[in-house]
């Protein structure tokens, strides 16, 4: 724990310092070392959250708010916080494929993560969504990039295992809503 707490005050250090050498109290660390550290960090959270079991108990909570949300009629925007460790076990829960994270130190989840839900209806109204996660890079933060059309986010595409996307890259809405429903069930009868 103490090693992964200190990876993580390092690289949220290089995050929040534009200048590389104060990032690093002068020793010029390049980017491949800066992901080196936060590997540390990142296999402390992996740990806590790789396991099928823990992760769906460690997001039982957020993922029943979430599905409360996603089937309130009439919402156009839902908006919940967690930490890194939630999103990483609620995406463990509900059985993400592994994926990379561009522009970033992580393999994990990047500092300031939104784990989105995109819902879509088409002119038959059947429902459609995908999932992902958007966050800054790391040029975004650490020189304080305002994010806007021409400086969007990253987003990165999160796939759930047992979920057919259709040609346009889309999962059913009501199989999304279904295997959230699938995992609470999973973590209430857990704790």
């Amino acid at each position: 724990v103490k090693a992964g707490d200190a990876a993580d005050a390092l690289c949220i250090q290089y995050l929040e310092e534009e200048n590389d050498s104060k990032a690093s109290w002068g020793n010029n660390l390049n980017f491949q070392q800066w992901k080196d550290i936060q590997k540390i960090y990142d296999t402390y959270v992996s740990s806590m959250v790789s396991s099928k079991t823990a992760s769906t108990i460690m997001s039982n909570a957020f993922l029943k708010e979430l599905s409360n949300d996603m089937n309130e009629q009439g919402r156009k925007f839902n908006f919940l916080c967690g930490h890194d460790t939630t999103i990483a076990s609620s995406l463990c829960a509900l059985d993400s494929e592994t994926f990379d994270i561009p522009n970033s130190i992580t393999s994990v989840v990047p500092m300031g993560t939104k784990l989105v839900f995109n819902k879509f209806k088409n002119a038959q109204g059947e429902e459609y969504g995908n999932i992902s996660l958007v966050y800054q890079t790391v040029d975004q933060l650490r020189h304080r990039l305002a994010l806007n059309l021409d400086n969007p986010p990253q987003e990165c595409q999160i796939n759930i295992k047992g979920l057919t996307k259709n040609q346009d890259g889309l999962y059913k809405w009501s199989d999304i809503q279904e295997k959230i429903r699938q995992v609470i069930a999973l973590g209430d009868s857990l704790s």
